[in-house]
């Protein structure tokens, strides 16, 4: 029997290198699972609301002033009776 070797020509400077499984970066997901407190979203106020929080402040501020000048002319009196 005859055995006849073939070689198949080689191209020079050609480099076969091993391929490697290069990673492949994943994106983690969130393991919220909805147990957080829940805001509850911003609802204007209404007109009506509006108006009636304006008269209490108004009151609140009148009355205050009007304490203001009834302490200042109680000392303007008090400094008229020492003098």
């Amino acid at each position: 029997t005859v055995t006849t070797v073939v070689q198949t020509p080689r191209a020079k400077g050609i480099a076969f290198h091993e391929q490697k499984q290069s990673k492949i970066p994943t994106v983690s997901s969130s393991k919220d699972k909805g147990k957080a407190k829940m805001i509850e979203p911003e609802v204007p106020i209404k007109k009506k609301d509006q108006m009636r929080i304006d008269d209490e402040y108004d009151r609140k501020l009148e009355a205050k002033e009007q304490e203001t000048a009834r302490l200042s002319r109680a000392q303007q009196d008090e400094e008229a009776n020492n003098s």
